[in-house]
């Protein structure tokens, strides 16, 4: 599996665009058809089980297969501002119909706060508004994680 991460910049005409950050060859999974294997690939090729800080990521996908992967924030050891608007705007600027936000809090905690219900739930009203699919939301712990479509928690479309 190629995985591909992306940043934004503005073009000469201030445009926002997508720019290729790097790409990494993966050959332990070959499709993202799980949270535990989105969990893994975070884990193993992110790193994304570090306590101090708060990463969010954003994954496009087509079906399964991951078409870009970015990083919204880059928080503090206890917070990292997110925007729903940067978040969406990443998947529009992608083409993409589908995608899933992973996160891991400071605390190794999974269990989603307060402000990550009220996220997910903002989160996903915003990608119904434009027609996107909003797979999952995903939180690594350590170890475990916690997933919103494995609980049952988003709303059906």
């Amino acid at each position: 599996m190629r995985i591909i991460t992306y940043g934004t910049e503005f073009d000469n005409n201030m445009r926002l665009k997508l720019v290729q950050e790097k790409c990494i060859i993966y050959g332990k999974e070959s499709a993202l058809d799980s949270p535990k294997k989105i969990v893994r690939v975070m884990n193993e090729v992110f790193g994304l089980n570090r306590k101090a800080e708060e990463f969010l990521y954003l994954i496009t996908c087509l079906k399964d297969n991951p078409t870009g992967f970015f990083e919204i924030s880059h928080g503090s050891v206890d917070y990292a501002q997110v925007r729903i608007a940067d978040v969406l705007k990443r998947v529009l600027l992608s083409g993409a119909v589908n995608f899933i936000i992973v996160h891991n809090p400071p605390s190794g905690n999974p269990n989603p706060s307060i402000a990550d219900l009220d996220f997910t739930r903002t989160l996903q009203n915003g990608a119904s508004v434009l027609s996107i699919n909003f797979l999952d939301h995903i939180i690594l712990g350590n170890p475990d994680y916690f997933s919103f479509k494995e609980k049952n928690m988003l709303m059906e479309e």
